[in-house]
């Protein structure tokens, strides 16, 4: 169930993780319920909620689609000048990338080897280790979709993260 604090002040006196991810022009059409009334997100927020919702049970967390009033500009504008302040009081930031579930596996996989990597290494006291041409190809080209992510060219990605 979604609920929306009850003003900022009991956002800032509660613990919550808040929700870093792309509108990508998407149009606000996927229907949420909260609090009884009907609200209209992008699908980008809609999934990572399906998502999160899966992975946190119940949390605190603050996501500017549903805890901002998209309808008043007013709001909006009072919110945008204390977003910096709703990140840094977070005690996590969620990125959400939203890669489908094939980019998703691969990403993983390669996250998962260089975690390997780093244990082998430091297990073995190894000085330096630098990855042949095939496991460079490899780290390059299943990392790729992830730097190149529109996410990392927002203003906002900074202040957020």
């Amino acid at each position: 169930n979604l609920h929306r604090a009850r003003g900022i002040r009991s956002l800032f006196t509660s613990r919550y993780k808040a929700l870093s991810y792309t509108w990508g022009g998407q149009p606000r059409n996927h229907a949420v319920s909260c609090d009884g009334h009907v609200l209209f997100v992008t699908r980008n927020a809609e999934d990572a909620m399906r998502c999160l919702r899966r992975r946190l049970r119940t949390t605190n967390l603050w996501i500017d689609a549903i805890c901002i009033n998209q309808e008043s500009t007013k709001e909006k504008n009072d919110q945008v000048a204390m977003m910096g302040e709703i990140y840094a009081r977070a005690t996590r930031v969620v990125i959400w990338l939203n890669f489908p579930p094939s980019e998703r596996r691969r990403l993983e996989s390669v996250v998962d080897l260089i975690k390997a990597t780093r244990t082998f290494s430091s297990s073995r006291k190894i000085e330096y280790w630098a990855p042949n041409d095939v496991v460079g190809e490899l780290l390059y080209t299943s990392l790729s979709p992830l730097v190149r992510h529109p996410y990392w060219t927002r203003a906002w990605t900074v202040q957020e993260v």
